[in-house]
């Protein structure tokens, strides 16, 4: 079992949180490749807070989508994902 840390993400996954922001910089920066480092951590972890929120497969892929196309329009570095899902 994996310990928590602050905003209770589990302690291994620190390093993958961790890899994500700083891809986002580089995103941000203008650095296209550095989405896929992005999705690859990202994606998971918004669908499974969309799948809770509106507790519908289809629709939590669609909002995925909608959620990655804003994080794309807004760049935004620092913690990004969780309110673009809103």
């Amino acid at each position: 079992m994996s310990s928590s840390v602050e905003g209770g993400a589990p302690a291994s996954d620190r390093g993958g949180l961790r890899a994500a922001d700083e891809a986002m910089a580089r995103y941000a920066n203008g650095h296209d490749q550095s989405f896929d480092a992005i999705f690859t951590v990202v994606a998971p972890r918004v669908l499974r807070f969309l799948r809770r929120l509106c507790g519908r497969e289809e629709l939590a892929q669609d909002l995925l989508q909608e959620t990655l196309l804003k994080m794309h329009q807004a760049r935004p570095p620092g913690p990004w994902s969780a309110p673009c899902s809103r």
